[in-house]
């Protein structure tokens, strides 16, 4: 939850609801191997893969009927989308995946890669 103004009883709140998962993966291995020479041609893959599902993005428009008066002990399980509530898109599951190869003796290749598809 997002508020534009805590102080401000009537002000409105950007909700982010879903399910965010996270993945990063750091391999070092030998590429290759010189006969001729002793060097050893490195290869460093990084991956990072981020995973949201069932995303939701609502503007509730009065905050005070969404978590009450107090702002304490805010548990967003309990948050349904009520009447006064606005969405902003419909539900989507998106995948993003960010890979940089580098190696000694070759270019760094950058790859990146999202899909988003939505939630039936």
């Amino acid at each position: 939850i997002l508020l534009a103004d805590e102080c401000d009883p009537f002000s409105r709140a950007l909700i982010l609801r879903g399910l965010a998962v996270a993945n990063v993966n750091i391999i070092k291995d030998e590429a290759s191997q010189m006969p001729s020479d002793e060097e050893v041609d490195l290869r460093s893959t990084t991956t990072l893969r981020g995973h949201l599902k069932h995303l939701e993005t609502l503007v509730h428009h009065n905050i005070d009927t969404l978590i009450g008066p107090t702002r304490r002990d805010i548990d967003t399980e309990d948050i349904a989308p009520a009447r006064d509530s606005q969405s902003l898109i419909e539900p989507v599951t998106v995948t993003v995946e960010f890979t940089v190869i580098n190696r000694k003796r070759f270019p760094t290749s950058r790859y990146l890669f999202i899909e988003v598809d939505p939630v039936a």
